[in-house]
Parts: structure tokens; sequence; C-alpha cells
């Protein structure tokens, strides 16, 4: 079974690769390039003056010139070691390095010179100049022959060098890299929601059985709660009338802890300490002994002679019938001995009131 690879997830890693691939590599595709542009007019007939000046223009293209350019500035050497090349790589390397440019059938020639460095590039147009001149005073007469002047330079510019050989290289590195990561990605998103192994009780094997994924915070935690109440009048009031509800529900329970508390405080027993409160003075008058005692005695004595009084009292009384007692649940209470209703307490009172007047 082949594994589709997510096609979104390539797309926008390989922008991002390419993208970095060719930001990374520029630096070695770039190069500077150094221009100057001079213009030849000859002196003699018409027939040998555009003979003059392909001469001039091809005159810096010969190795010789090269030499003589690297032998005329020591700076040049410390940028590369190009003079100490043999005479081929010296050829080949000044033969990528300039270019000549004749503009249609007139006398004006540009030179253009690749460096690494701009300050390179600045360095060899300038020196070039001035080795073009020597070397052209050399084969004509600058007074009688040929007249030549700088038109523009050096100006010194930056571009890529190998352009399709920078966007080709950073397209491969770039779906390289989104294909690897692409792939290493796709399998932790594999691995993360993976299924766990359980082993069977009947026959030993195991099977996969699928997980759901709990995400780590739930998404309503992330959503600010609504306010119980706007900024807005009817919130303003509902808000106001819940504080009002809560002092009032709060004064009752108040309310009804005290009186519980004054419930437990009338129902509850009082506790005599045992521990007395204070001592007696010194001068409390203290009572006889015997005379406290006496007391006692003699109400004592009263008790027993009242109490055969009346034990003689009960035995010379003749035998009276006592009637049975009849409860009110064995005999129909009187309409009479009712509780009277409040009507009857209202009726009541008003006669009294009007007795007192």
């Amino acid at each position: 079974m082949t594994r589709t690879l997510p096609t979104t997830l390539f797309a926008v890693l390989a922008l991002f690769f390419i993208g970095t691939a060719a930001f990374l590599s520029l630096d070695s595709f770039r190069e500077y390039r150094a221009e100057i542009s001079i213009i030849v007019l000859p002196q003699g007939h018409i027939l040998a003056a555009d003979q003059v000046v392909e001469n001039i223009a091809v005159l810096p293209t010969t190795l010789d010139f090269f030499d003589a350019l690297l032998a005329s500035d020591e700076r040049i050497a410390l940028f590369s070691d190009i003079d100490e090349q043999p005479m081929m790589v010296r050829k080949a390397a000044w033969s990528e390095m300039l270019s000549v440019e004749r503009h249609g059938e007139s006398g004006i020639i540009s030179y253009s010179i690749a460096a690494e460095s701009q300050e390179e590039a600045a360095l060899l147009a300038r020196q070039m100049s001035k080795v073009l001149f020597e070397k052209i005073g050399a084969y004509y007469d600058i007074r009688s022959d040929v007249s030549i002047r700088l038109v523009e330079g050096p100006l010194v510019r930056t571009s890529v060098g190998t352009p399709f050989v920078w966007i080709g290289m950073s397209l491969g590195l770039g779906i390289v890299a989104a294909l690897i990561m692409t792939f290493i990605l796709s399998n932790i998103a594999r691995l993360s929601a993976s299924t766990r192994v359980t082993a069977t009780p009947e026959t030993g094997m195991s099977h996969r059985t699928a997980e759901p994924i709990k995400p780590a915070f739930h998404p309503s935690a992330f959503i600010p709660k609504k306010p119980l109440a706007l900024f807005s009048e009817s919130g303003e009031a509902k808000a106001h009338e819940e504080k009002w509800d809560k002092i009032l529900a709060a004064q009752e329970a108040e309310a009804k802890r005290v009186e519980l508390a004054s419930i437990i405080a009338r129902t509850a027993k009082p506790v005599v300490s045992a521990v007395a409160a204070s001592t007696a003075p010194a001068n409390l008058p203290v009572m006889d002994e015997n005379e406290f005692f006496a007391q006692f005695q003699a109400t004592a004595a009263a008790q027993e002679a009242q109490a055969a009084e009346t034990v003689e009292t009960k035995t010379a009384l003749p035998l009276v019938e006592v009637a049975p007692v009849v409860f009110p649940s064995e005999a129909e209470v009187p309409a009479e001995a009712a509780e009277p209703t409040v009507e009857e307490y209202r009726r009541r009172l008003n006669e009294l009131l009007k007795q007192g007047q």
C-alpha cells in the first residue's frame, strides 16, 4: 500500500527550503562587474578608421595585456593568485573575466571585467584604462593617427554569474529537503497518533486498537467567558439587584443564627461550679455546734407529733362512700367546660369594660 505524502505540507516546506537555499547560495554565485567605455577617433582616411577601432577592441583580450595589467599594481595580487598560475590557466581566466562590446558601427567600445569583490572590480577597471592607453600608444601615434577619450567608468554593478545554475541548484536542494522533512514529519504524526498494543487473553496474540487523540488543552479554555452584567442600564440594574439579594440573604442568615443562639441559651441548664467563688470573711460569726443540731432535732420532733395527730383524726372519722372517678374520656364533657373561643373572650372583655365604667 503506497502512502501519499501530504500535499499542502510538502508545498509549504518546498517553498521554504527553496527560498532558504537560494538566499544562502546567492553569495557563491554573485559577481561584481566593473565597466568602462572609451571612444576611438581615427585621424586618417575612412577605410582605415573601422580597422583601427576593431584593433583597439581586440587588443585587451590578449594574454600579454592581462600580464601587463597584473604587473601594473601590486594590490591586484592580494585579491587572487592568478598571476602565479600557468599560462593557459591565466588565458582561460582572463577570457572569462573580460567581455568587449562595440556599439554598432560607432567608435565607442565598452569593456566589462568580472571580479569576486567590489574593490577588486573597481581596481581592475582603473588599471585597465591606464594599461589600454599605454598599449594603444605603443602601436599608434596618439597625436597623429588616433585620438582616444574615456567616456565613462569605472561603473561597478552586482549580478549573478550563472543564474540558471543558481536557480536549478536552489530548486533541487529545496525539493530534496522538503521531501525528507515531509517524510519525517509524517512519521512523527503517525507515531503520535499510534495505536496501543494489547494482548489477547485467549491466543496470546496482540492486536492494535485505535486510540482517539485528545487535545492537551480544551479549546473552550481559551475562549473568554461572557460577563454576567454587560455595561448597559439593564446590566447595571441586574447587578445591583443581585447585590441586594446577597445582602438580604446574609442578613436573614445572621438573624436565624442569633435566634438559634438565644433559644439554646434559654433551654440550656445552668452549670453549677463545684469550685468556691470566694472565701468566707475572717469576722464571720460562728454558731455553736450543739445549738446548730438542736434546731434540727426540735423541728423533727414537731413533725412527728403533727403526723401522729393526723393519723388519730383519720381513724376517728366515719367511713364515707367514695364515688368512682370518671375521666373525660369516659364521660362527655359539657359544652360549658369547653375552652372559650376568641369571640367569647372579646365579649367578656367588653362586658368587664362596661361594668368598670
